[in-house]
This record gives C-alpha cells, sequence and structure tokens, in this order.
C-alpha cells in the first residue's frame, strides 16, 4: 500500500490515500517538491519519451519525434489537472524546444518569462498562489546563483564528480531560492534540508522512471511479481531514509517569524550573492555587507517591537469562542473544555505565535458557553 501511495503521488500528483505520517516526513525533510510533479519530473519524462521515439523514427524525422513527445508532455498534464509547476515545465519545454526546431538558440529566461506571461494571462490570480510562486523561484534561482556556487567547487576531475558538483550546486541553488518564501508561508524549515536533497535527488530520475513504469503496469492490471517486489524494496528503503531524517529534532525549526520586509532583504542578499563570487571586488563586499546589517537591524527591531507589544484578542474555534491574552512576549490562549487541541495548535497557536515572534505560551481551559472570563482581576468579554 505504501509503494502504491508513493507512485501516485509522484506520478499522479495524487496524495489524497497518503498517510499523514508521510506527508509529514516530506515535509519536514523539505522534499515535499519531489511528490509534486515538478520540472524535474516533466523533464524526465519528456527525455524518456524523446529517447524510445528518437531509436524508433529515422534520423530525417528527429523533430517530428520532439514534436510527438511535446504532445505526450501536454496529454500528461490535462491527465493531472494543470498544476502550476506542471503548467510551467510543460511551457518552458514547449518554448524551449520550439527555439532549438526554428534554430534559434534556446535561453532559459525567454523560456520561464514566457511561461509566465501565458499563465499569468490565462489566470492573473496564479500570481498570488504559493505552487506558482515557488515553482519560478526555484528555477531563476537556479539560473542565477548555480554558476557561482559551481564555481565554489574545485575543478572536477572525473564525469561522476562533475555529476555530483553540478547535483549539490544544483540543490543549493533551488533551496536557497526559495527558503525566503518557505519561511515567509510555512513557518518552519528543517537545516538538513539541503543535505536531504543532495542525497535524495540524484536518485530521482530513477525512481521517477520506475514509479511511471509501475503506474503504467498497474494502469493496464500487468502485475509482473519480482518488479512489483524490486519496486517495494526501493520505496521501503527511501521512506526509512526519510523518515530517518525527518525524526532528527534537533534540525527541525518551526514557528520560525519572517515579515515581507525581511523577505525582499533576503532576496536583494542574494541577488548579490554571484557578484561577490564572481566579480570579488570590494565595492561588492561592502553592498553585500550593507543590506546584510539592514536585514539584522529590521529583524532586531521587529523581535523588540513584537516582544514589547501587549494585546488581547477574541476569535472564533468553530462555533466557541476563545482568548487570547499577549503581555510582551508570554501568550496565554484561553480555550473552552473539550476543545482540539491539536487543531487550535495548528490553526491558531502556531501561527499566530509565528506572527508576534515568541514561543512562549501556555494554553489554559475555561467553561464551555463562556461569555465572560476573569483574569488576574480584570473581567474580558468574549463576544
Amino acid at each position: 500500500p505504501t509503494s502504491k501511495e508513493f507512485a501516485k503521488g509522484i506520478i499522479l500528483a495524487d496524495r489524497t490515500e497518503m498517510g499523514q505520517e508521510m506527508t509529514e516526513d516530506f515535509s519536514k525533510t523539505g522534499l515535499v517538491h519531489f511528490l509534486a510533479i515538478s520540472g524535474t519530473h516533466m523533464i524526465v519524462i519528456f527525455w524518456l519519451i524523446s529517447f524510445v521515439l528518437m531509436k524508433l523514427f529515422p534520423r530525417n524525422l528527429k523533430k517530428l519525434a520532439i514534436v510527438l513527445s511535446l504532445i505526450f508532455i501536454w496529454v500528461f498534464t490535462v491527465f493531472i489537472d494543470y498544476g502550476s509547476s506542471v503548467v510551467r515545465s510543460a511551457l518552458m519545454l514547449t518554448v524551449y524546444y520550439s527555439f532549438s526546431m526554428l534554430n534559434r538558440k534556446p535561453d532559459v529566461l525567454h523560456s520561464l518569462s514566457l511561461a509566465g506571461f501565458i499563465l499569468l494571462v490565462a489566470n492573473t490570480q496564479s500570481l498570488f498562489d504559493v505552487g506558482f510562486q515557488l515553482s519560478f523561484l526555484a528555477v531563476l534561482g537556479i539560473y542565477w546563483l548555480n554558476p557561482s556556487f559551481e564555481k565554489l567547487f574545485p575543478k572536477p576531475r572525473n564525469n561522476f564528480q562533475k555529476f555530483f558538483i553540478s547535483i549539490t550546486s544544483v540543490s543549493i541553488s533551488a533551496q536557497l531560492a526559495t527558503l525566503p518564501l518557505v519561511i515567509y508561508y510555512f513557518h518552519q524549515y528543517s537545516v538538513l534540508s539541503i543535505f536531504v536533497n543532495i542525497l535524495i535527488v540524484p536518485f530521482s530520475e530513477i525512481i521517477i522512471i520506475f514509479s511511471l513504469l509501475m503506474t503504467l503496469l498497474l494502469g493496464i492490471g500487468l502485475e509482473i511479481k519480482w518488479i512489483d517486489w524490486l519496486f517495494d524494496r526501493v520505496v521501503t528503503i527511501l521512506m526509512e531514509v526519510i523518515h530517518f531524517f525527518s525524526k532528527i529534532d534537533w534540525a527541525y525549526f518551526e514557528n520560525i517569524p519572517l515579515s515581507l520586509v525581511e523577505v525582499v532583504l533576503l532576496f536583494v542578499l542574494m541577488y548579490h550573492i554571484p557578484n561577490i563570487v564572481l566579480k570579488k571586488n570590494n565595492k561588492q563586499i561592502v553592498i553585500f555587507s550593507f543590506f546584510l546589517m539592514m536585514t539584522f537591524a529590521v529583524r532586531l527591531f521587529l523581535n523588540f517591537y513584537y516582544n514589547n507589544k501587549n494585546e488581547v484578542l477574541t476569535m472564533k474555534n468553530g462555533k466557541k469562542e476563545m482568548l487570547i491574552l499577549k503581555k510582551k512576549n508570554k501568550v496565554f490562549f484561553y480555550i473552552p473544555d473539550g476543545s482540539d487541541t491539536i487543531s487550535i495548535k495548528k490553526y491558531t497557536v502556531n501561527p499566530y505565535l509565528s506572527s508576534r515572534r515568541t514561543n512562549n505560551y501556555r494554553l489554559r481551559f475555561i467553561p464551555n458557553n463562556s461569555s465572560k472570563v476573569l483574569i488576574d482581576g480584570k473581567l474580558y468579554n468574549l463576544k
């Protein structure tokens, strides 16, 4: 069952049957993109189809093989219901190989910008979709940061070293480019995320191709016992490795506060990384240092402001009223007896703590249907 759920998630973008523990393991290790149909999946599938077609077609029909491969990619995109990253990948592949077939030099930025333009014309609200933002940022990050990070590694002596350096620098670039938005939206991060991605991503092509084969075999009702066993072993080992890293508590942080101003400043810092690595002049170092100090200054100011802020809030949890009382950096949540504390912590407590930059809180229970609460001699209205 676990292997079937994994295959559906990685190939069909269907996580409806996936267990909560498995989803949390991928989330904590920063490997959620592995389950979402992303550029990696689409490129692997495109290369696989085009490789087979080019072997079947004569050399003078090479362009026809590419066109048929692109058609297959678009059929696949429609089949799995137009996810942002899927459509972006399909559009980028189409634009990129259209340039190639027209004997024009393919350009990543042109492909990326044209894909973004088409998606926004179709639906301008896509701009505010988290998947849309992270998908485009990851590609832009690889384009902008990867050459700099590759330069930091020693010159490869063989193809294996070249492959390892390329995978490592690409993973770091994509992770770093999306990091500010990931923290801004989800307020959680594992410091092992980059390492786990470097460990898992090199095998992603094999796993994606194997999962695609299994999905096709299961789809047509063909069951080959030794292939089933082998796939099950591969997935089981992969799940055990991911689960092991997800349980390393010291590496996982949640309720990380980050404001929009800090996000912008972090992106400015990233913009200047290639200038420092490639140009290596004092002017670029001074500019980078200035924005770095500004980032720290803004963070210190916001921490000081929220740690000294007092406030009282009332809000609804379903049909029940609850009270939030903040005294400087201490927060008290007064919730009705019998409330679902797990749900309250996930959807109310954690978002509030990250927005107010504190982890110092207490949950206190009050009688059901109370309209007023007496706290430290002061009466608070819940309505």
